[in-house]
């Protein structure tokens, strides 16, 4: 399996308005930078998929900014934070950006937050392929192009975990989401610099034999380019 990393990590549902985090905001009160420093701040437009609420494969809007290797979007619904490395500098300044976020918005009225991980293989193993394979018994004349299983599991007080597997004629696609219901902003402080580790640990800990997911140190991974 793939990390792909162009898919938010972070994602706070709630009432956000996008006009303010404008890209001169971001830069300066955001991520800190002086004000005459116009060429830290990468733009990307990601051409990574979105399933919508018709159900339809469609590429997502809005751009990502990024400073170093952490990358912010924004929305009237949500903030989705991005990294784009898995080292220590990178998981030091999203902290530092969460914990900004969460000072400058601590009236912000949010649902929910959810840490997110997305893979994917362009050719799996049969094995993989089997397990999401539905047998029901359809007219001989119907192909399945597409196969779509989402579940939700508990395994912890603090969260749902929302398991979706997509098998189609382009491989195989696994996103996981730790969903988290929460009423403060200030609940998210007490995420650590090392909460993608710990994140990830759990999916391999509980999935990697099925999905043949390698340890954090060994697998590949898809990025942003800027």
């Amino acid at each position: 399996m793939i990390l792909d990393l162009r898919s938010p990590f972070l994602i706070i549902s709630g009432s956000w308005n996008p006009a303010v985090l404008d890209p001169q905001w971001i830069r300066t009160i955001l991520f800190s930078l002086p004000d005459q420093d116009q060429h830290s701040l990468f733009l990307v437009q990601p051409s990574v998929r979105d399933l919508d609420d018709q159900n339809q494969l469609t590429p997502q809007g809005n751009t990502v900014y990024y400073y170093s290797n952490v990358g912010v979007r924004c929305n009237s619904n949500q903030f989705e934070l991005f990294i784009n490395e898995v080292e220590k500098d990178t998981f030091d300044l999203a902290e530092k950006t969460i914990r900004g976020l969460t000072e400058i918005f601590q009236y912000t009225p949010i649902s929910s937050y959810g840490i997110n991980f997305s893979f994917f293989d362009t050719i799996p193993e049969a094995n993989i392929c089997d397990t999401l394979k539905i047998y029901d018994d359809f007219d001989p004349k119907l192909r399945i192009s597409s196969t779509d299983i989402r579940t939700k599991l508990f395994e912890s007080n603090e969260y749902d975990l929302n398991f979706r597997r997509l098998l189609d004629d382009d491989g195989v696609e696994l996103y996981f989401n730790f969903h988290h219901s929460v009423n403060r902003i200030s609940e998210l402080s007490k995420l650590s610099h090392n909460a993608f580790n710990q994140y990830f640990d759990k999916i391999f800990e509980l999935f990697s034999k099925q999905y043949n997911i390698s340890p954090i140190s060994e697998i590949e991974i898809e990025r942003h380019k800027f």
